[in-house]
């Protein structure tokens, strides 16, 4: 019962997003987001650093310098498989519904769709899998716990970055969690059956 919920409670809180979507509910709650976030220069520039490591040169030069450094290359290889799995996801999803951006000045620059957000699926799905695999490392649990501390950090600064950098809406970011969330559940289980 309780691995179901696991799953239940995300898929229900997606629904409620896709619906408010489709009928055009969810709008005034992501504009207000919007406009009520500060901007200055000095935020901008940690919020485009930030939002580098949910991009995918960033993704790549953390893969390949955990792959250098890793021992156990097969959990290097789940971790890719997963990043790539989850990527082309968000690729299906950004093109069946697509969504415009935000029509406010976007301060990077993107070509795809706004939802969901490819920042905060890959980046819930690959630091969300280093989570996964730190806790099952045969490490103290104080540096397990720092360690997952500083990657969900990541993962919210991430999703913040990109509402704050006016390329995503707050529903485009949640729903990217929300669809990682459930990606990485059954990917992790599916893994563990075989």
């Amino acid at each position: 019962m309780k691995k179901n919920l696991i799953l239940i409670i995300p898929s229900i809180l997606l629904l409620i997003i896709v619906l408010l979507l489709v009928t055009d509910h969810i709008t005034f709650i992501d504009n207000v987001y919007n406009y009520i976030v500060i901007h200055n220069n000095f935020l901008t520039k940690i919020c485009k650093f930030i939002t580098f490591f949910g991009s995918f040169p960033g993704i790549l030069l953390i893969s390949l310098i955990i792959l250098i450094c890793s021992k156990n290359k097969a959990n290097c290889y789940n971790l890719y498989i997963a990043i790539i799995l989850s990527t082309l996801l968000n690729l299906i999803i950004k093109w069946i519904v697509d969504r415009p951006r935000p029509l406010l000045v976007h301060l990077v620059t993107e070509n795809t769709s706004s939802f969901p957000s490819g920042h905060a699926m890959a980046s819930f799905t690959f630091y969300g899998y280093m989570i996964y695999m730190l806790w099952h490392l045969d490490f103290p649990k104080k540096w397990k716990v720092l360690g997952i501390f500083l990657l969900s950090t990541l993962i919210l600064a991430i999703g913040y970055s990109r509402i704050y950098l006016n390329v995503h809406y707050l529903s485009d970011v949640l729903a990217g969690y929300l669809i990682s969330f459930i990606f990485l559940n059954l990917f992790i289980n599916i893994k563990k059956r075989n």
